[in-house]
């Protein structure tokens, strides 16, 4: 979760404003800034579990915790919102699902991600609608390419 989207950094301990702070940069923002995630679902708003990720995780949406939260299926991760440029959320998995993952997207040849319109809805496999550079998607499976620094980038 950005710090409010303003809150520039070089190093960690310039981001103190609330806990478990990093200096990081956040999807498509193109300068550091102070990031803050959580180390445990008590550190997110009551409606959002704690996301394990290094160097901390983060808060994400979610209406299930546990597979124990739901009736049938299990409490699964789906993205919300544009394919390929939404957020992620946690929600339980229904029969009416198409897919559970990117992964059977792939494998089912329809391609596209594992995607949901709305929280509640059931998830679907969608073309990917959000053009970022990445994944690449060659033959069913995805091609990343390595990072390479340059001193063009500032």
């Amino acid at each position: 979760m950005p710090g409010g989207g303003a809150e520039g950094c070089s190093v960690n301990s310039d981001c103190t404003t609330k806990p478990n702070g990093f200096c990081g940069q956040e999807f498509n923002v193109n300068q550091c800034q102070c990031v803050y995630g959580c180390l445990q679902d008590s550190d997110c708003a009551s409606d959002e579990l704690c996301e394990c990720g290094t160097p901390v995780g983060r808060c994400l949406k979610a209406s299930c915790k546990s597979g124990a939260d739901c009736t049938e299926g299990g409490c699964a991760q789906h993205e919300i919102g544009m394919p390929g440029c939404g957020t992620q959320a946690y929600a339980c998995q229904t029969k009416a699902d198409e897919c559970v993952s990117n992964q059977d997207c792939l494998d089912s040849k329809q391609g596209g991600l594992c995607h949901v319109e709305n929280p509640g809805d059931p998830t679907t496999c969608e073309p990917f609608s959000c053009a970022v550079g990445r994944p690449l998607v060659v033959e069913q499976a995805w091609r990343l390419a390595t990072l390479q620094a340059s001193s063009a980038w500032g």
